[in-house]
């Protein structure tokens, strides 16, 4: 995932160094971590790949707990977070 770039750390460091370290990995997914422990610790897991999927999915009820991974372009996502803050800043 990328979520620790959404941390000032993230312009504090070499952006290289930065990756490395606050990144997961390449061909680590966290799907696969996910659907791998659903069925020792008893919760759903469901990987989609559009928001039709997971609008469909969150209609239906849940049994109990539901892990959902949803992988998106890292950079679009920070870029598009970054955007509606500073536009929320501005009309603030």
């Amino acid at each position: 995932g990328a979520i620790f770039g959404f941390l000032p750390i993230a312009d504090a460091v070499d952006p290289d160094r930065f990756r490395r370290l606050f990144t997961t990995p390449a061909g680590c997914r966290s799907a696969d971590i996910a659907a791998a422990l659903a069925g020792p610790f008893g919760f759903d897991h469901h990987d989609v790949s559009d928001v039709a999927a997971l609008g469909e999915l969150l209609a239906r009820p849940a049994a109990g707990v539901r892990v959902v991974t949803v992988a998106v372009d890292a950079a679009a996502n920070l870029d598009q977070h970054r955007r509606l803050a500073a536009a929320v800043a501005a009309a603030v």
